[in-house]
């Protein structure tokens, strides 16, 4: 029982430290795996609708991949993108087209 109790121990103590916590306060992409950034890339396609203050998000983006072009992105405000190895933005800030509910 005891050592079954040390191995649960050891074990706890190895997951917790193989976590990585990525949210607001990570300022440093190269801590996010490459992995995750791949799977993005093939998998999530985003339709994002905003007013002016929303054009931060692109904004940022683009001095993201201005800086590492491995965070690229693909934006489009007629239709969704379809660019490989990027992540793909259909951008629309045209009031009426989210305002309108007629």
């Amino acid at each position: 029982m005891k050592n079954l109790i040390i191995v649960v121990l050891l074990l706890s103590c190895f997951i917790a430290s193989a976590q990585i916590i990525i949210d607001h306060n990570c300022t440093n992409l190269s801590q996010v795996p490459a992995e995750w950034i791949d799977y993005v890339r093939a998998n999530v396609k985003f339709h994002y609708a905003h007013t002016s203050h929303g054009g931060q998000l692109t904004t940022g983006l683009s001095r993201i991949e201005a800086s590492d072009t491995f965070y690229s992105y693909a934006l489009d405000f007629r239709s969704l993108p379809d660019e490989d190895g990027a992540f793909c933005i259909f951008e629309n800030d045209d009031k009426y087209y989210y305002y309108s509910i007629s």
